[in-house]
């Protein structure tokens, strides 16, 4: 299953467990792509797991590198900048 396969409902469930959890990073759900929402990033990864929290749960384990790369490097920046 793809992402972008889940109706609203498991969507919904989805993001949820995600965010109440999984996420324990900064709140970005009013971003156009929060890391929550996977299914608009437009990329193509199958879901892994046979209910919706195993689904959350790899695709977190999935991501947290790759998220706490990317807020490390905002960090630093942030810290550039003030100086």
């Amino acid at each position: 299953m793809k992402y972008e396969d889940l109706n609203e409902s498991q969507r919904e469930e989805f993001s949820t467990y995600f965010y109440e959890t999984l996420w324990s990073f900064s709140d970005d759900t009013m971003t156009s792509c929060p890391w929550g929402c996977p299914w608009l990033h437009g990329t193509q990864r199958d879901l892994k797991g046979d209910t919706i929290e195993a689904m959350a749960d790899n695709y977190f384990l999935e991501i947290e590198d790759e998220v706490r790369s990317l807020l490390e490097e905002e960090e630093a920046q942030k810290f550039r900048d003030e100086e």
